[in-house]
């Protein structure tokens, strides 16, 4: 197996990439940065080279279909962290987590807009909608790092103008994994420009509230950085709200005493956001009164990280697709798991936190064709819908460091 730049490690300054200081090092294949899995992985055999993409949230038919792509080119790239949004049943505009120029680690956000042709998806070449050098202050919270893209859309307003598209982001300031935010920015097109809210959303001492690690991630009881905030997901609800998860040191659960690493959700609500200073606005209160809750792990067998989430309407509930399995942990090999596991919940259970999870499967290696499955993207409509008549279907990206020369090796 080749030492490689890795697709979906945490390269820079992320939870993973302590395990690999050097992502760039090593000879490199040129990546394509997609696979599209659809379906579950229950033992069948994949469908044959352009077979129907769908899944249904009441039949989860395995299904499969023919590898396509996103290219990033020829050089040293990383691309990862997928956001999928269906703008017509031919038409999907993907945003990533990659870098540019070839060799620096640097992570910006990219778009490529996928095309059905003849039952398959062929993707534009990619280019960056959204990165630090968007930060008007080079000490800015997000002047060093931009990623894990999530973008959905409604109606918004950004210092009395309104927008159409919402970008939630992971940002840091400096790569030392001490600066974790989630930042907003807002665009009438899924083009851009993003204009982004020049104060985080989520700011890195809101993590456990007001406790004794401001401004920075608290340690474990092995004395190791935990991941502070990260990895957003997001999906309307009706009313003009928005479903947030992301990872914090407030789930599983965690306080202040004792942060635990894990799933965290937040109701937001983005109709007047300031054009300066924390928006507390924009956070609805819960049942429980509070603002920030830990994901219920009720009814999972793992806890769920590098989410995705959809809401379906008509059954009122929320599908979420994780990383599960052992990560990798060989000498040069990729930190990234090798199922991406697939379940649904009442959105009430899960607002309320009383619900459980029902696991509807997973996808391996028998549907994707690759190793590694992780940093899956749902593929969702313009408001973060299971897509009508289409189920969940799923955007996993699959690993690219594998066992033998295939596709994705030059």
């Amino acid at each position: 197996m080749p030492s490689t730049l890795r697709h979906g490690a945490r390269v820079g300054s992320r939870r993973l990439d302590r395990r690999h200081p050097n992502p760039l090092g090593g000879p490199v294949p040129r990546l394509a940065a997609f696979a599209l899995a659809v379906g579950l992985c229950l033992g069948a055999a994949p469908a044959a080279a352009g077979a129907s993409a769908g899944v249904r949230l009441d039949a989860y038919t395995p299904t499969a279909t023919q590898y396509t792509g996103i290219d990033p080119g020829s050089g040293l790239f990383y691309s990862y962290a997928p956001s999928v949004v269906e703008t017509g049943p031919t038409t999907r505009d993907v945003f990533y987590c990659g870098n540019a120029p070839s060799s620096v680690v640097q992570d910006h956000i990219e778009r490529s807009v996928g095309r059905l042709v003849a039952g398959r998806w062929q993707y534009s070449a990619p280019h960056i909608v959204f990165g630090p050098e968007f930060d008007p202050d080079s000490h800015g919270f997000f002047a060093h790092h931009t990623c894990e893209p999530e973008v959905v859309g409604g109606r918004f307003s950004f210092g009395g103008k309104p927008y159409r598209w919402a970008l939630l982001f992971t940002a840091e300031s400096v790569a030392d994994n001490s600066t974790n935010q989630i930042g907003v920015a807002f665009a009438n097109s899924l083009a851009g420009p993003f204009t982004a809210d020049p104060t985080p959303l989520v700011q890195t001492s809101d993590d456990l509230g007001h406790n004794q690690y401001p401004n920075n991630c608290p340690l474990d009881s092995a004395g190791q950085t935990l991941y502070c905030l990260g990895e957003p997901a997001a999906t309307t609800l009706g009313n003009g709200r928005i479903l947030l998860t992301y990872m914090g040191n407030s789930g599983s659960p965690g306080d202040a005493s004792a942060p635990g690493e894990g799933l965290v959700l937040r109701v937001l609500n983005l109709s007047d956001v300031p054009a300066t200073g924390a928006c507390t606005a924009c956070f609805v209160s819960l049942g429980s009164g509070r603002t920030e809750e830990a994901v219920t792990t009720a009814g999972l067998d793992a806890w769920p990280h590098d989410a995705s989430v959809a809401y379906d309407p008509a059954s009122r509930k929320v599908v979420m697709t994780f990383d599960n399995g052992p990560a990798d942990t060989t000498v040069d090999g990729p930190p990234v798991t090798p199922v991406v596991t697939v379940a649904t919940i009442g959105v009430t259970g899960l607002l309320s936190g009383l619900g459980a999870w029902a696991v509807q499967g997973g996808i391996g290696q028998c549907l994707s064709g690759y190793i590694y499955n992780h940093n899956s993207g749902i593929v969702r409509t313009a408001n973060g819908d299971v897509p009508a008549g289409g189920g969940a279907s799923l955007a996993a990206l699959a690993g690219l460091v594998l066992d033998s020369v295939d596709a994705n090796a030059e």
